[in-house]
């Protein structure tokens, strides 16, 4: 270790042997050995510099990942409450949902949210159709828009982050198959398919309040069904 004896710098050397041993890096600087009296003035004041500046990188890093966390707190805290009540009107609007069949209990209580408030825009009751997961989803929307008309198409799915790229893989193809679908087709497909870190995230967002995904889905999609009515002639 440093002799603190050593006299240009007493003050840096016993700050850079604090650090030392808190870093577990007491007996090396670069490929040469730092122990005893034989450093230079010019070399203890390098020496201690560099854990200056590595103190405050690790400063600045645990502010970075507390304020990371505290927006995505914010983000969760500032969710917007939806108001269905101010939905336009889609009297006749044709429109499917396609369920992948995973977490049926609060994807069932989404859909049910969403058929509900359609039909009260004047939209008859959608055909519910269960596939056997969320990769499935645009395909199957392609092939009903191919089949028959429809003003929107609304997919509803939850895809759970593990421990592999699994999570990753199908959130990527999902968005990137609906996108192209939607772009193809020229029909609306509105998205629910939600990535999630675990269950209570999904409960969450099933209960019977405006923060129901299915309340999300329905006025997006009675949304987009009266803009393109107004301004496409539809």
């Amino acid at each position: 270790m440093l002799d603190a004896r050593c006299n240009p710098g007493k003050g840096k050397v016993r700050k850079l042997n604090s650090f030392c041993q808190e870093k577990d890096i007491l007996t090396s600087y670069g490929n040469r050995p730092i122990i005893g009296t034989h450093e230079t003035s010019e070399k203890v004041d390098e020496i201690a510099t560099f854990a200056e500046v590595s103190n405050i990188y690790s400063n600045i890093r645990a502010v970075c990942y507390c304020s990371l966390n505290i927006l995505i707190l914010l983000t969760f805290l500032m969710q917007v409450e939806l108001d269905p009540s101010v939905m336009p009107k889609i009297p006749g609007a044709k429109v499917a949902i396609l369920q992948a069949k995973w977490y049926r209990e609060p994807i069932d209580k989404m859909v049910q949210k969403t058929v509900e408030l359609l039909v009260a825009a004047g939209c008859p009751k959608p055909d519910v159709h269960i596939m056997p997961g969320s990769l499935e989803l645009p395909l199957a929307a392609q092939a009903l828009m191919r089949k028959e008309k429809y003003d929107a198409i609304i997919c509803f799915g939850a895809i759970m982050k593990g421990e592999t790229y699994h999570f990753d893989m199908i959130m990527n193809m999902c968005a990137d198959g609906f996108n192209k679908v939607m772009l193809e087709e020229g029909v609306p497909i509105i998205m629910e398919v939600i990535p999630i870190g675990n269950m209570d995230q999904l409960v969450a967002r099933s209960q019977d309040n405006a923060f129901n995904k299915g309340v999300e889905a329905a006025i997006a999609t009675a949304e987009i069904i009266d803009w393109r009515r107004r301004n496409l002639s539809y």
